[in-house]
């Protein structure tokens, strides 16, 4: 396996599985939607309306897609996931106009509150091109990619009084709210969102990462704090045993751990 050259390198590699994670999750959605379009307009084609065979071709468009991304997530894939569905909305549109003018012009699918939500799904893809054409832009060796899911998977589901290298802590005040559990290297930290199956991953330096006591909870026996993370400032909870890991990992050169990160990640098996 590949050594990496520093953080960079790590969540350049994160960001990258973060993306394909996301996306297949998504291909999945969309191979699901073009079959149930696919269904629901053969019936109609026998009556040679237009607007079946334009939702029909859409939906081929949004079934390959779909395959495509299963198989090989790319921010192509993406923006033409985004164009096809903003396309079916379009097409319905027009054909609920038709309909209204009297013509015959098939079934339009999508109609009131799934229309617009079709259409805010279409342009949220195409908003977020850009960044997945970024995360994907460089394609990661396979055996680094599968460490690094692997890893990503201990981080989420460690036992936190059998991991001395794990913090755990949440957020409710600030630019990122949410769950995080952070996975502590000898000059390194790795940063990930609990809150759901697709949360942000973070490879931080030492300096990036400070966590500031603000009072103590004696209630919940946790301690209420700032949080920095980069540039981001949020303000928390953290458990006092998960504080004094992180002291003792911000102010000592090393941290004593069963599994440590940087290692697994830059050694193969």
């Amino acid at each position: 396996m590949n050594a990496f050259d520093g953080v960079e390198d790590v969540q350049r590699l994160a960001d990258y599985c973060r993306a394909c994670r996301l996306l297949r999750v998504s291909a999945s959605f969309s191979i699901g939607w073009g079959l149930l379009n696919l269904m629901l307009t053969g019936a109609f084609v026998a009556q040679g309306n237009f607007g079946d065979f334009f939702v029909i071709l859409i939906s081929f468009l949004i079934l390959g897609q779909g395959i495509w991304n299963a198989i090989a997530p790319s921010a192509r894939g993406v923006a033409l996931e985004g164009a096809a569905l903003l396309l079916m909305v379009l097409g319905d549109v027009v054909k609920t106009t038709l309909q209204i003018c009297g013509a015959r012009a098939g079934l339009p699918l999508l109609t009131g509150p799934l229309a617009f939500c079709v259409a805010m799904h279409a342009t949220r893809w195409l908003v977020k091109y850009r960044s997945h054409l970024a995360a994907l832009s460089i394609v990661p060796d396979k055996e680094d990619v599968r460490r690094m899911y692997k890893l990503m998977e201990s981080i989420r589901g460690a036992r936190l009084q059998n991991r001395p290298d794990v913090l755990h802590f949440k957020t409710y005040k600030g630019t990122k709210r949410g769950v995080w559990r952070v996975l502590l290297g000898s000059d390194s930290a790795l940063l990930v969102d609990q809150t759901n199956y697709f949360g942000e991953i973070f490879v931080l330096r030492r300096s990036d990462l400070e966590i500031v006591p603000l009072q103590r909870s004696l209630v919940f026996r946790c301690v209420i704090a700032s949080v920095r993370v980069r540039c981001w400032t949020m303000e928390g909870t953290i458990s006092a045993e998960s504080y004094l890991r992180y002291e003792a990992w911000k102010h000592v050169e090393s941290v004593s751990s069963a599994q440590n990160w940087e290692y697994a990640i830059n050694t193969s098996s």
